[in-house]
């Protein structure tokens, strides 16, 4: 029976962590999605992923554990309307691990210039 306990603990020691690193508001429900994204990927895992539009029209966009060239500043500069709402969330591992994702709040796009952005997070510069 220990080893349920210390799941339920290690999950909501997480949640509590990630939960206090808002660098800016979200929109509704994107924290709760990219919690449950690392609470069912917890470990390293390198993905890109996009959320169907809310009510808004806005999308949650993860960019799991970028590589080193994929910063902030980097993004920001392949369209800083579509880049410019963006953080950077901590997900803890074990005693002193974590692994970092990077979080765009996209607003509104049509078809064109969402494909056309996410094309370009593949060829995003180098330093």
């Amino acid at each position: 029976m220990r080893a349920p306990k210390v799941l339920l603990h290690a999950l909501v020691w997480a949640t509590a962590s990630i939960a206090s690193l808002n660098c800016f508001a979200m929109s509704p429900g994107f924290e709760q999605q990219w919690q449950h994204f690392r609470v069912d990927h917890p470990y390293h895992i390198q993905v890109v992923a996009l959320s169907a539009p809310n009510n808004e029209g806005h999308r949650l966009l993860v960019i799991s554990e970028p590589p080193p060239h994929v910063t902030v500043a980097a993004l920001q500069a392949i369209d800083p309307q579509v880049f410019g709402e963006l953080m950077v969330g901590t997900n803890p591992i074990g005693e002193d691990g974590w692994v970092r994702d990077i979080l765009v709040d996209l607003p509104r796009l049509d078809d064109d210039t969402l494909r056309s952005d996410l094309d370009s997070l593949w060829t995003c510069p180098q330093k």
